[in-house]
């Protein structure tokens, strides 16, 4: 796996899920893995972590994302 810092917003999708997914200023979208609290969903966050190798969450909103730390930035 490799080491990701990510900014972005996080959402909830709940059409495949719910999941809770960040979404990027480029427009790429990872879904997020591990503990995210809800209180951070619409808001524009930093995350940290790994991304899991050829792993693509039962959502399919995009590449899976091992949250080992994230943080609000608003």
């Amino acid at each position: 796996m490799s080491a990701l810092d990510l900014e972005g917003t996080v959402a909830r999708d709940d059409f495949g899920g719910p999941v809770l997914m960040l979404r990027t200023a480029g427009g790429q979208t990872w879904q997020l893995e591990g503990d995210v609290p809800p209180s951070l969903i619409g808001r524009r966050v930093r995350v940290r972590g790994a991304e899991a190798e050829a792993q693509f969450g039962f959502a399919m909103v995009g590449p899976v994302i091992a949250v080992q730390r994230i943080e609000a930035l608003d």
